[in-house]
């Protein structure tokens, strides 16, 4: 509408000036290639960006549900050390009691 109140143009001109800004924008250069060929460039840039981004986040989860596995596996030797320290701090207070039973015994 700027255009219409700044230049005396009919709408006609008007047209013919959109018509031509549109032409002007499709086969106008950027750096050293033409503004389609660069929209097209930064599309599969986009989907090449999106496809790591998954690519990633699979990765992430498999780490994750290994890590998860891990700890499964230290929490479960963590109650297997603390069983076998019980079984051997009983083991060292009740063998000497039954070895000194045993010699009064005999």
């Amino acid at each position: 509408m700027v255009l219409l109140y700044a230049f005396p143009w009919r709408r006609s001109h008007y047209s013919y000036f959109n018509c031509w800004l549109r032409e002007w924008l499709e086969y106008s250069w950027v750096g050293d290639m033409r503004v389609e060929e660069y929209r097209n460039d930064v599309t599969a840039k986009l989907v090449k960006l999106e496809e790591r981004q998954v690519s990633i986040f699979k990765t992430l989860q498999r780490v994750e549900k290994h890590l998860d596995k891990l700890n499964g596996q230290v929490e479960e030797n963590k109650t297997n050390l603390t069983k076998i320290g019980t079984i051997g701090s009983i083991g060292i207070l009740t063998v000497p009691i039954i070895v000194s039973i045993i010699m009064r015994l005999v």
